[in-house]
């Protein structure tokens, strides 16, 4: 029998009596057949018809002081560091294990079915300080400086900025990378009013932004002309591209070349632009901690006086001496023994003899007595201030660099 079927049946195989259909993989796909079917695909490009299956060994940081490792599902992983004691884990389920408590900025080595990396567990990045905003001979472009401490526990040479410049009037902002604490931005409305910021990154992602305001416009702070052309196109790369503009006409015949000017007429000199630049300051009354502002205030303290009733003790007055005695047995004082060395019988006890009588105690260390009771003056620690918190040592408390434009 012959058969030529078209529809949405993929493949029709037939095993003995029985059928087995599988889904259409298109509703154009056509099978011919005679005994056996023929399966004629529609693109025979890019089906995957094997994997290489060996799991590579992977390690980055995750979180501070920790990296995860991407290994076989079940595989042993054993990490190292000269001067640590190694830590070994196995992979779970999807093939992952993660060690913590590693130390920052040390080069950790890695081994898992005889594959070996190297990864540098990392603290999260510290935010930028300082930062600078400068103008230059250009009026569209300014130059940015900020520090950054640096160290191999937070990223070492590893460590990027993303430098940013954004206006109200444009949402777009113009953006930089770079690896050095130092950038230039170009194409920026000399109109306009910036906030520029500085984001740190490192293996474990971005770090805070230090970020700084402009109070006034480029025009306004150079006193340089605004660009002739206006609403230039944007290329995308931060700079403005050049506006075609009509041929001028032709210029008249040139008038008489007049006098020259007397010596003492000179040419004017160049206005020169002022240089200003932008700094990212603590408030008055604050100080830089760390890159945190901060303000810290001595603990007040309120005196109180605490009272004590009386206590009292008795005192023995010794009026002689009561040497030793035994009295055999029967006896009617003393400490009875039996079988003593004299035989049954009391011993009395050689000791003083007298008398008490109750009197007070003296005042306990660090108290007076004031005729009536035992008095201290105790300090107690004022409530912290509306703002502020308890450091253990003094009241403090922080707020955000403010922006400050003063000459360069």
């Amino acid at each position: 029998m012959h058969t030529r079927t078209t529809g949405v049946v993929a493949a029709m195989i037939s095993l003995g009596a029985g059928l087995i259909l599988t889904p259409a993989a298109s509703a154009t796909t056509e099978i011919e057949s005679t005994t056996a079917p023929t399966i004629v695909a529609e693109d025979a490009s890019g089906v995957v018809i094997a994997r290489d299956e060996t799991f590579r060994l992977r390690a980055v940081p995750s979180v501070s002081r920790a990296i995860t490792v991407t290994t076989r599902p079940g595989a042993r992983v054993t990490i190292t560091a000269k001067g640590t004691k190694p830590k070994t884990a196995l992979a779970n389920e999807t093939g992952t294990a993660t060690f913590t408590r590693l130390k920052a900025g040390k080069v950790h080595t890695v081994r898992s079915d005889k594959q070996k990396v190297s990864v540098v567990p990392v603290l999260h990045v510290g935010r930028a300080f300082d930062l600078t905003v400068m103008t230059t001979a250009d009026i569209d472009t300014v130059d940015l400086t900020w520090s950054h401490k640096v160290t191999k526990a937070r990223g070492g040479d590893d460590i990027t900025y993303t430098v940013t410049a954004i206006s109200e009037q444009n949402s777009e902002a113009i953006t930089v990378n770079t690896t050095e604490p130092r950038a230039t931005l170009t194409g920026l409305d000399p109109r306009a009013l910036y906030s520029f910021a500085v984001t740190p990154r490192n293996a474990l992602g971005d770090g805070k932004s230090s970020t700084a305001r402009m109070s006034r416009s480029l025009i306004d702070i150079t006193g340089l002309p605004a660009p002739t052309v206006d609403d230039a196109p944007d290329t995308g790369s931060g700079h403005a591209e050049s506006v075609a503009t009509p041929e001028p006409a032709p210029a008249p015949a040139p008038a008489p070349r007049p006098a020259p000017a007397s010596a003492s007429a000179s040419a004017p000199t160049p206005v020169q632009a002022p240089a200003f630049r932008t700094i990212w300051a603590c408030p008055e009354g604050f100080t830089d901690v760390d890159d945190t502002c901060t303000q810290s205030r001595e603990y007040t303290f309120t005196e109180t006086t605490e009272t004590s009733p009386y206590t009292y003790s008795q005192i023995f007055h010794q009026t002689g001496w009561q040497n030793g005695s035994f009295t055999p047995s029967p006896c009617s004082y003393g400490t009875y023994h039996s079988n003593g060395p004299q035989g049954e019988g009391c011993y009395v006890a050689a000791g003083p003899t007298g008398y008490y009588t109750t009197g007070k105690d003296a005042p306990p260390a660090g108290w007076t007595d004031d005729g009536e009771q035992y008095t201290k003056t105790v300090r107690i620690k004022d409530s912290t201030p509306d703002g502020f918190t308890d450091n253990d040592t003094e009241w403090v408390r922080t707020t955000d660099k403010v922006a400050q434009v003063v000459p360069a």
